[in-house]
């Protein structure tokens, strides 16, 4: 992956956190609570550490350059949010079908109230958390967690995405650019870049 492909790709998830935060914004009501800041139980993204934030640019390199990608849909507390819900399972779907992350070994996870299910059966919330701690501490590993919210927040190794109600089908979603192949200069390429597009 090319500092071109990178830079893109960093211009496409910025422009689409920022799209999506003010389109997030709660208009008159609706379904807003929970927040990303309200802890749905003792399970959090292990890579979150407060104050170890890296760029948007650092997360997108090592994203592109892991061998494995995790997809965490945290439905837990969201009973009576079942908009929020359904968007949370879309993000992680429209996230495991991206272009960017085509012909990576992926895991999804599904956390609720008591149990998680993923695409090797079900297990306890115990054993996939410890699953998915060991990815979020393996180099070859990224990890990105959906949770209801609308501020997305990026780490070495992981992607916290908040989506709420307002979700639109395909926001989540990972795509490098490739100018080169289109017969493009990167800068037409980076004016080509839908608004739209939500990572968050």
């Amino acid at each position: 992956m090319d500092t071109k492909q990178i830079a893109v790709i960093v211009l496409l998830i910025v422009a689409a956190g920022t799209g999506y935060y003010v389109l997030s914004l709660p208009a008159d009501g609706g379904e807003s609570p929970p927040n990303g800041d309200e802890e749905p139980g003792e399970y959090r993204p292990p890579f979150a550490v407060p104050r170890e934030n890296v760029t948007l640019q650092d997360f997108a390199s090592n994203l592109l350059s892991s061998d494995k990608v995790y997809i965490v849909e945290d439905l837990r507390g969201l009973g009576a949010y079942p908009i929020s819900k359904n968007n949370i399972m879309q993000c992680g779907v429209d996230f495991a079908g991206s272009e960017g992350i085509v012909g990576k070994e992926m895991k999804i996870y599904v956390l609720e109230e008591d149990s998680c299910s993923h695409s090797s059966g079900n297990s306890t919330l115990e054993a996939c958390y410890s699953e998915i701690l060991a990815a979020s501490n393996d180099t070859s590993s990224a990890v990105i967690w959906i949770e209801k919210g609308s501020i997305p927040e990026f780490y070495e190794r992981g992607l916290l995405v908040r989506v709420n109600e307002t979700y639109m089908q395909g926001d989540c979603s990972i795509r490098p650019a490739h100018p080169e192949e289109e017969g493009e200069t990167p800068e037409a390429a980076e004016e080509e870049i839908p608004m739209g597009n939500e990572s968050s």
